[in-house]
């Protein structure tokens, strides 16, 4: 019985990686979708106009696709946090995500981390999720923080 749980825990978190990286949606996973990314000046988003259907979705899509690098809560611990290179960001960081505009943050989560100049284990999302749900998440990741880009 040790052998199998030794090859589901190699197995899972490995599925997990995948489905990060290629998304739901492999059929899209060769044709990334080209977004306009807000511009400097566009106004911050703070997480205003998230509630209700909306806060859900984006909520859900952060869980589908964050937590398993950036945890639960956002803070940096998921599951994979330990396997990476880099620790990922800890997003309920109101000192460290202020200094990130919403335009940095939308072009992190769209085109990955190494499109900012980070960590190349974060996986682009434009695959996998729309213009309209990655603006979502960077509402959330606006509310997780409670703060607002300072400049």
């Amino acid at each position: 019985m040790t052998g199998f749980r030794g090859v589901l825990k190699i197995t899972v978190p490995l599925m997990a990686v995948f489905f990060m990286v290629c998304g739901t949606q492999t059929s899209m996973a060769f044709s990334p979708k080209k977004f306009n990314i807000p511009k400097k000046g566009d106004a911050s988003s703070g997480g205003e106009g998230l509630s209700g259907a909306a806060l859900d979705e984006a909520k859900g899509n952060y869980q589908l696709y964050c937590v398993m690098c950036h945890g639960n809560e956002g803070k940096g611990d998921g599951q994979l946090a330990p396997t990476l290179d880099i620790p990922p960001a800890n997003h309920t960081d109101p000192e460290r995500m202020s200094k990130a505009s919403d335009e940095r943050l939308f072009k992190t989560i769209s085109q990955g981390g190494a499109s900012v100049g980070l960590s190349e284990s974060m996986p682009p999302h434009n695959t996998t999720l729309s213009e309209e749900q990655i603006r979502g998440l960077v509402k959330y990741l606006r509310v997780l923080c409670g703060c607002q880009y300072k400049g």
